[in-house]
């Protein structure tokens, strides 16, 4: 199917087939993690076990689910192909250069996680065989944007006012919905830049007299987040 066009028909026999419909699908292989081989070398033992540790929270204090896992392998026998494996499920293969009983090191990025739990564990392999780390636990729990506070500026409790949202400090959103007693009267995207501050304000106009409940929604990847609702009076007939 991807040779050239001028290539000649021929006859094939399949012991399974797969055909993939989708481009999501398409795409998921294409991602798919693949193993190095171990190439053969002149070790004469298994490598030998590996540290993991992860940055989760080191630059910012938040854990939001984009962080290193490092690997370090201190001294002894090394390896030649590096796995790491999320909550049993391969997500990484690396090959490193041979040279026992130097040491070895790995920085693998890891994003887009959501809040949960995380257990990373790992394997070192050369051509005498393969030895586990330990594993390593990370509490994702900052992914989704942080709380926003509500204000306004009807102090002449008039008709037309701005409706304020701040994100003081954490993680942050990449879109916004502001509703008026549960209808979205305003919403658009945000430039994310965590844990930087956010700043929407929407000007709301044209208000006859009674009350209004804000309550604005920031959304990222992780989820979304609603204030608390702030309460508006309007006097003007």
């Amino acid at each position: 199917m991807r040779g050239a066009t001028a290539a000649p028909e021929i006859e094939a026999g399949f012991a399974w087939f797969r055909w993939t419909p989708t481009a999501a699908e398409q795409a998921a292989c294409d991602d798919a993690v693949v193993v190095p081989e171990v190439p053969d070398d002149d070790e004469t033992s298994a490598p030998g076990q590996a540290v993991l540790r992860t940055t989760s929270g080191w630059a910012t204090g938040l854990h939001d689910g984009n962080f290193e896992v490092l690997v370090d392998l201190w001294w002894g026998t090394n390896g030649s192909v590096f796995t790491l494996y999320e909550n049993g499920e391969l997500i990484a293969a690396e090959t490193l250069e041979l040279a026992t009983p130097a040491a070895q090191s790995l920085r693998i990025p890891v994003t887009g996680r959501v809040d949960g739990t995380y257990t990373y564990t790992g394997e070192l392999t050369n051509a005498q065989g393969t030895t586990a780390t330990r594993s390593v636990t990370v509490e994702v729990t900052d992914a989704a944007p942080a709380v926003p506070v509500l204000s306004h500026d009807n102090r002449d409790k008039d008709g037309s006012y701005t409706v304020t949202a701040d994100l003081w400090w954490g993680t942050n959103a990449t879109a916004y919905r502001l509703l008026e007693n549960g209808v979205p009267i305003a919403e658009g995207d945000l430039a994310a830049a965590s844990p930087s501050a956010q700043r929407v304000a929407v000007d709301v106009t044209g208000r006859t007299a009674g009350t209004y409940e804000y309550v604005v929604e920031l959304t990222n990847h992780a989820g979304t987040t609603a204030s608390r609702p702030l309460t508006v009076s309007v006097d003007t007939p």
